[in-house]
């Protein structure tokens, strides 16, 4: 059985970045916004999370040496931080146990294998690029099209609907030179990703991860707020705020510095 009903307390920094002797609770909330100037660590704590577990079934496997890569100014030698977590393996509980991370002059411990168990999801910046913007392609891009039509869709498209103000009723899924990217249809008018704006496309990035993830996920979003109107920003944080609850995910994200009302939620 795999392990669940995954919990995240506490996380303790005595060293990362420049991140010295914090001391961090995320009891209380399904969902909390990290706030601060910039060159304070908000993202640091988002990349020491997603590198803090391992897959439980179908999360995304992150690595310290991904978002701590050495160079000649930066070895990142003697970082160290600790989480304290709850989880059920089976039928036994497991309450508050902590788990430290060090890096030493050779690698990062303990090995990633035996890292606790949880699904983890990181969306960041590069998730905001507009997939036009990325594209290098000079000529014309042919691509098939397949029309997706599944419970879990039709609900991502109900809430894009809500958080964007339009009315979706299409979602396609585009192949062209091996790559997959995705389509929608509003008001009768077809389009792909490559047409999208790029709040657009953040949205239904972000519906399609919290919609499809496994009970008990930790979601980590670097800048939610980035792209959006305030409207649709508050409309997403009420679907994101929803979903947590009735998934029992945990969900973090860093925001950049503008009013955002009361997010630590709860």
């Amino acid at each position: 059985m795999a392990v669940s009903q995954q919990v995240l307390h506490l996380m303790k920094v005595k060293s990362l970045k420049n991140l010295k002797d914090l001391e961090i609770s995320f009891e209380g909330s399904s969902v909390t916004a990290i706030l601060g100037p910039n060159g304070n660590g908000k993202s640091t704590i988002l990349h020491a999370l997603a590198c803090s577990f391992s897959p439980n079934e179908i999360g995304e496997n992150y690595k310290f040496s991904w978002f701590f890569l050495p160079s000649t100014d930066a070895l990142w030698n003697d970082s160290e931080l600790s989480i304290i977590h709850s989880f059920r393996d089976a039928q036994v509980e497991h309450q508050s146990v902590p788990r430290e991370y060090k890096k030493t002059q050779v690698r990062w411990t303990p090995r990633y294998a035996n890292r606790p168990k949880r699904d983890v999801f990181y969306i960041g910046i590069d998730k905001c690029v507009p997939m036009i913007e990325s594209e290098k392609k000079q000529a014309k891009i042919n691509y098939s099209t397949k029309e997706v039509n599944e419970d879990i869709i039709n609900i991502i498209l109900e809430k894009a609907s809500v958080v964007l103000n339009r009315n979706y009723s299409g979602y396609n899924v585009h192949t062209a030179s091996g790559k997959e990217f995705i389509g929608v249809v509003v008001d009768g008018l077809r389009y792909s990703a490559l047409s999208m704006s790029a709040g657009e496309q953040k949205v239904f990035y972000i519906l399609e991860k919290i919609f499809r993830a496994n009970k008990y996920s930790l979601i980590l979003i670097d800048e939610l707020d980035l792209l959006l109107h305030d409207q649709a920003m508050k409309k997403l944080v009420n679907v994101i705020l929803e979903r947590c609850n009735e998934k029992n995910f945990k969900l973090f994200s860093r925001l950049i510095e503008k009013v955002f009302w009361s997010l630590r939620i709860g």
